[in-house]
């Protein structure tokens, strides 16, 4: 036992020799320099595709609405009786068309299809079987109605030939025919088939044009 402990005891000796004879720890060195950066990788693959948002709400109608339009003629001798409307012998299908229903060849009215204000223009070319001093007198009519003063011309009051112009911008309705009316009095209007030279000039006419929604 005691040849143990002497050999701890040695050891211990041993040990706290080679501890006294170790020196101090060296201080830590400075941190070398980043190095440069490296090349840029490949891209990767593209992503699935979003799903397609929801479709946004229509737009409204821009300023003058869907295009109308229609012209109709008489080029032919005709008798229009107080109250009548005037016929077109051409109608107004050989003519430019759109958005309207335009009088077939020896028709009376057009049917506007929507509803708008527009501008309309007519000529009427005659005489009448009165008294002298009596002038020619044509107005428009929706659905059968006459539209009031603002809608009615007449003539001069020659005894031969007179001609009637009228214009003016009215409020139609979906569906609505539109005619051009005798309103001279009971007695008849001889509408006048004109010719200059070998060519027949148009005795009657009205044309419609939509100017808004």
């Amino acid at each position: 036992m005691a040849e143990i402990t002497r050999r701890v005891l040695d050891c211990l000796d041993d040990c706290e020799g080679e501890r006294g004879e170790r020196g101090h720890r060296g201080h830590r060195g400075h941190r070398g320099h980043d190095g440069d950066t490296g090349p840029t990788g490949p891209t990767g693959p593209t992503g699935p595709t979003g799903l397609t948002g929801a479709t946004g709400s229509t737009g409204s109608t821009g300023p003058g609405g869907s295009a109308a339009y229609g012209y109709a003629v008489a080029d032919g001798s005709q008798t229009v009786a107080g109250g009548d409307d005037v016929v077109f012998n051409l109608g107004g299908t050989p003519f430019p068309n759109v958005g309207m229903i335009v009088p077939a060849p020896g028709g009376t009215s057009f049917v506007v299809l929507t509803d708008g204000d527009y501008e309309y223009n007519f000529y009427i070319c005659g005489f009448h079987d009165l008294p002298a001093g009596t002038g020619l007198q044509f107005a428009i009519a929706l659905n059968g109605t006459l539209q009031g003063s603002a809608h009615e011309f007449s003539s001069d009051n020659n005894v031969d030939s007179q001609v009637v112009r009228g214009q003016g911008i009215i409020s139609i309705g979906v569906g609505t025919t539109v005619t051009l009316r005798n309103r001279t009095g009971v007695g008849t209007v001889a509408v006048l088939a004109l010719t200059a030279g070998a060519e027949a000039g148009a005795a009657a006419t009205l044309s419609l044009k939509k100017l808004s929604p």
